[in-house]
């Protein structure tokens, strides 16, 4: 739903995110499947776009910061 990127200051991102979200879910009740898939495809690479940021370290927050694990 991308309400992780509104913790972390993103809200652009956020919005974009939460924006795929409710297209996705509309789409799929007003039976247009192909769209419904369609964002839920490209929700689904930004997710995993930004989990691969996240892993190796180069996610930043709103203010630039770089968000790591401990130790990384």
């Amino acid at each position: 739903m991308g309400i992780h990127h509104f913790y972390v200051g993103r809200f652009t991102m956020g919005l974009l995110d939460f924006g795929l979200f409710i297209a996705t879910i509309y789409c799929y009740i007003n039976n247009h499947l192909s769209f419904a898939a369609l964002f839920f495809v490209i929700d689904l690479v930004h997710t995993i776009i930004v989990t691969y940021l996240l892993l190796i370290g180069k996610y930043k927050d709103g203010q630039g910061k770089l968000i790591t694990f401990p130790g990384q």
